[in-house]
């Protein structure tokens, strides 16, 4: 089956067009707030993209970025820890979310764009110093 993309309400009509149809034809329907998180979560996942050894998840329709930090030889928690100490950027180590969300970082997508921005490009900078020191 082919992923669905979701499909942004607009106005009051268009709600009352969409609740019309049958439960079984319905698309994804989403609220226009609910641009703001689509957007910011496409902004700092490519910014992130750029982040070497660690990889990126993007939301399904949540309001958070995971980031794999597994392959910079860091624990999710010793990684959060330096990228607060050194970028000024506060993340959550999921290791507590199960054994799956071990070695992932949860990144909020409720600032500001400019400042997810901002913390993306940290985020990328203290990988990359990371890179750097293992390879040195």
């Amino acid at each position: 089956m082919q992923p669905t993309r979701p499909r942004l309400v607009t106005n009051v009509e268009e709600l009352e067009r969409a609740l019309d149809f049958p439960w079984e034809r319905w698309v994804v329907f989403l609220h226009p707030a609910q641009r703001q998180y689509r957007n910011r979560a496409g902004l700092l996942s490519r910014i992130l993209a750029d982040a070497p050894n660690c990889q990126v998840t993007p939301p399904e329709g949540g309001m958070f970025v995971l980031l794999d930090v597994r392959g910079t030889g860091l624990g999710s928690e010793d990684f959060a820890r330096g990228l607060l100490a050194r970028e000024n950027v506060a993340v959550v180590p999921c290791d507590g979310f199960g054994p799956s969300a071990a070695g992932h970082l949860r990144i909020a997508l409720t600032a500001p764009e400019p400042r997810l921005e901002e913390a993306g490009r940290r985020i990328v900078r203290f990988a990359r110093q990371l890179a750097e020191k293992s390879e040195g």
